[in-house]
């Protein structure tokens, strides 16, 4: 029996260990290390060079306009580490490395609750990479990433209860941490929160002979936290996001996109349809002569993987309609909780599926083939982020103050130019970064300030 149990441990932590290396590989490779400030992270990046107190006037007057209503907290933890690390990306992306590791840890953990290979979890991961909106986002100065390290963290405290029949309370944790964070970094989390949870009563009491009662005891916690995650959406969003935003009279939806309206109509009125269908065979599952006959429906596994696949593609529509009839971009980034959802959903259909078809087939050439292909799929999408890193070291070597002549007029590019400047000198981000909030400071006016400080920092580094 101790020779039984110290095997099962080692393999917990070997699968363990085999997480956090991989989990560390993708946050490595994918994690924009030298990459070159964009439009979208200068805008808080510029105000890193001023004191707090101005800091918290510009967030506030911007907040409606240039800043889309975002709430602040992904604004202040990032300026306070650029404070504290100066001009570089330590300081701007430190905190996009450390959501896409516990994503991809929460995500991987989830999978091993239900008993998912490796050879899948490395499909998974290959998925997530070669998904290039999630893969960039595992390198952007933004609050996305903040969205989809909730998702993973909510999802995993609330699935925890199939398998384990009970909530336990690491996973109680996992789940509160995942509200708070999610409540106060985005407007969309209520939404994604409410419908995981709407998702995880759906299977309880789908594969329970227990009531509805019983069903809402066992996760009175789970709810009991999203009502108080909810509200402190609603409080942060006061201040923030309910304020209102700025208009887009002039914006395509679909410029993004390869569809138009008709297609996009069409795709949701589709979907809709399905989701109707399956779910009314989903729920006849439940009773007694159809679970006979299809057991398949009735199992909890496929139960959660079909919830989970089934609320990521609604989630993704949800959110393209909410920018649709705002007049604003549908954008893939929009969809990425729902992307991440619907594949750790597809992944455990497969987990599903799998051994089924590998028992109808009688052959065991399945198991390493397909092992062999996830780690060639994985490795691929390893190197797809190489080629960027290395395109990138292009982009540094050829940086020079010059950039400032070239992007004169190009609006924000302009400010890029002069960002990623100060990240090559490092040391504190430079006051003047500020000014791209002045609409009556012009390029001109700031090309002869930038060049400056930047004529100073070459200066040092070559004294050294």
């Amino acid at each position: 029996m101790t020779k039984f149990v110290k095997k099962k441990q080692a393999i917990v932590n070997l699968d363990f260990a085999l997480s956090i290396i991989l989990a560390s590989i993708v946050t490595i490779t994918f994690s924009g290390f030298n990459r070159p400030i964009w439009g979208d992270e200068y805008l808080h990046f510029s105000l890193a060079g001023l004191p707090w107190s101005e800091i918290f006037q510009v967030i506030q007057e911007t907040n409606s306009n240039e800043n889309h209503g975002q709430t602040w907290f992904h604004q202040i933890l990032s300026i306070s580490l650029l404070k504290i690390f100066g001009a570089g990306t330590i300081g701007l992306r430190l905190i996009s490395w450390i959501a896409t590791f516990v994503t991809l840890i929460a995500s991987l953990n989830l999978l091993k609750l239900f008993s998912v290979t490796w050879a899948l979890k490395l499909a998974f991961l290959s998925t997530v990479i070669l998904f290039t909106p999630i893969a960039f986002e595992m390198g952007n100065s933004r609050s996305y990433i903040l969205v989809i390290m909730s998702t993973a963290l909510i999802s995993l405290g609330l699935f925890s209860t199939i398998p384990l029949g009970r909530a336990k309370t690491l996973y109680k944790l996992v789940f509160a941490a995942g509200v708070v964070i999610g409540s106060v970094s985005h407007p969309y989390f209520p939404v994604i929160l409410c419908a995981l949870v709407f998702g995880a009563i759906i299977v309880n009491q789908h594969i329970s002979k227990e009531s509805v009662t019983w069903t809402l005891r066992k996760l009175r916690f789970f709810m009991v936290f999203s009502i108080l995650g909810v509200f402190l959406s609603v409080v942060v969003g006061l201040f923030t996001w309910l304020r209102g935003g700025p208009e887009f009279p002039e914006f395509d939806p679909f410029q993004w996109l390869p569809i138009g309206e008709q297609v996009f109509v069409f795709s949701t009125i589709m979907f809709i349809a399905l989701a109707v269908v399956s779910s009314f065979l989903f729920f006849k599952a439940r009773h007694p002569v159809f679970k006979a006959r299809h057991p398949v429906f009735s199992d909890p596994v496929f139960a959660v993987g079909y919830i989970l696949i089934i609320t990521g593609i609604g989630l993704s529509l949800f959110f393209s309609w909410v920018s649709f009839i705002r007049n604003y971009w549908i954008l893939p980034r929009q969809w990425l909780p729902g992307v991440l959802i619907f594949f750790i959903g597809g992944i455990i259909l497969l987990a599903f599926f799998v051994p089924k078809f590998k028992a109808k087939k009688s052959t065991s050439l399945l198991t390493p083939i397909g092992y062999a292909a996830s780690i060639a799929v994985f490795v691929s999408g390893i190197f797809v982020g190489i080629q960027e890193v290395n395109r990138n070291v292009e982009f540094w070597v050829d940086l020079t103050s010059q950039s400032l002549i070239y992007t004169t007029g190009k609006g924000i590019a302009f400010f890029e130019a002069a960002g990623n400047l100060n990240i090559q000198c490092g040391g504190p981000v430079w006051p003047e970064h500020s000014k791209i909030y002045n609409a009556k400071v012009t390029d001109e006016l700031l090309i002869f300030e930038f060049e400056k400080r930047y004529s100073m920092c070459s200066n040092k580094i070559i004294d050294n």
